[in-house]
């Protein structure tokens, strides 16, 4: 009876072994197929992407002042620091200048998609999703 049980124990075992070997191969396959339909919808949202840029803050502050008035708070800061190497206001500055600058250039962004037909909009979005799909699929072996 102890026998049986045993060769039963080592048969669920084995058994175990197997769905998580071909299991683990499957999963593997599914998120590489799905890297490869993720990063060719991808690639194709990008290429039909069109990225301009103007420096702005008039969603900020209501207008745009000059690039030399938003430097000034870095170039005052540099002086400063160079003045006095333990100034805490220097850095506040340069950190202040440079959060300026980096807002203006990200709020200047303007991001339009080139026209395209339903049919290139139905493959770019559904090989993104698809491959998506299958990423985590393989990643979380559902």
């Amino acid at each position: 009876m102890a026998d049986k049980k045993k060769e039963l124990q080592n048969k669920q075992k084995s058994s175990y072994k197997v769905y998580q070997e071909e299991h683990s191969k499957s999963s593997l396959g599914n998120f590489f197929l799905g890297l490869i339909l993720l990063c060719s919808g991808i690639y194709l949202i990008f290429q039909n992407t069109i990225i301009s840029t103007g420096f702005s803050l008039s969603r900020i502050l209501g207008f745009t002042p000059s690039f030399g008035f938003v430097l000034l708070p870095l170039l005052i800061g540099i002086i400063m620091l160079f003045f006095n190497t333990k100034s805490k206001l220097a850095w506040f500055f340069i950190a202040f200048g440079i959060i300026i600058i980096l807002l203006g250039l990200l709020m200047g962004l303007r991001i339009t998609f080139m026209p395209v037909t339903l049919y290139e909009t139905i493959l770019m979005f559904g090989l993104t999703a698809a491959g998506l799909g299958l990423v985590l699929r393989g990643l979380l072996g559902r």
